[in-house]
């Protein structure tokens, strides 16, 4: 064959493989069943018992403290 016509049809198979390349890594991705994190808590909070939300800083109140343990202090010698 002639050079040119080979020079041609290199290029041709370089272009339509650069585009593959961009094609697939420019799709958007599939998202496998139950795979996010939001499918995952969802999936959490169905399972969780019925009770009610814990109470956070965000709800204006500050979180008390619990009750002091009293623990004995060791002898000094």
């Amino acid at each position: 064959m002639n050079t040119p016509i080979l020079f041609l049809l290199g290029a041709l198979a370089l272009s339509m493989l650069g585009g593959m390349v961009v094609w697939l890594s420019s799709r958007p991705r599939k998202e496998r069943f139950g795979s996010t994190i939001e499918t995952f808590s969802r999936d959490l909070d169905a399972l969780a018992p019925n009770r009610p939300p814990a109470r956070s800083v965000a709800d204006g109140e500050r979180p008390r403290p619990g009750p002091r343990v009293q623990r004995p202090r060791p002898e000094n010698r």
